[in-house]
């Protein structure tokens, strides 16, 4: 299994921490932390860059409404991402699920109490997915917007049956999902031209690039 040097893994936990910075708003507040307590209770977040070289925790607090129970829901909903194996970007980070401040575990199959969050196969072992695609993953989950197949139950078979019998759709169709920074993914400026974006070529440190500019 590869793993980073200990300069660049200090360059890419700074490197996801510019692109979390950058994607609050759209209804989801991203925080890092040094450590998984600091994480949990939202005390501590880091404020510079240097702190972020060594945080690999993060609190995100999602404020859409989620199922927690057959036409029941909540808002918010908190999942702590923890980033912290050696093996990280090549190993996925976990994800848990919090119940504190008002955030409640979603009734869903990728959802249950004391195990990290089912994220799927979002990631990718080149070490190019960045935490904050893991941001973004996470809120499609909770707005149950992927296609399920009938037969998939997860860590829940009736949150699936019952979802197929009475929505069968995102719970909020509507919903902006928080989207990553393009001027931290690319590079500045970001080049704008008629059907999409020219990426600046070599611009993110140590030596990542981000998903979809190769």
């Amino acid at each position: 299994m590869p793993t980073l040097s200990q300069s660049k893994a200090r360059l890419r936990r700074a490197f996801d921490h510019r692109v979390l910075l950058g994607m609050r708003g759209s209804r989801v507040e991203v925080s890092t932390h040094l450590t998984a307590h600091d994480a949990e209770c939202g005390r501590n977040p880091v404020v510079n860059e240097r702190d972020a070289e060594n945080a690999a925790h993060y609190r995100v607090k999602y404020g859409f409404r989620t199922l927690v129970g057959p036409s029941k829901y909540n808002t918010p909903t908190i999942v702590r991402i923890d980033a912290s194996n050696r093996g990280y970007p090549y190993v996925e980070p976990t994800a848990w699920p919090l119940t504190c401040d008002g955030s409640m575990i979603p009734w869903s199959p990728h959802f249950l109490e004391g195990v990290p969050v089912c994220l799927g196969s979002i990631w990718r072992r080149d070490g190019q997915v960045l935490i904050g695609h893991l941001v973004s993953h996470v809120a499609h989950l909770l707005n149950w917007d992927e296609c399920l197949d009938p037969g998939y139950v997860g860590y829940n078979g009736e949150a699936v049956k019952w979802w197929h019998e009475h929505i069968g759709r995102p719970l909020d169709p509507n919903l902006v999902y928080p989207s990553l920074p393009l001027d931290e993914l690319y590079g500045k400026p970001v080049v704008r031209k008629t059907g999409g974006f020219r990426p600046v070529i070599n611009t993110s440190p140590g030596g990542f690039c981000p998903l979809g500019s190769s």
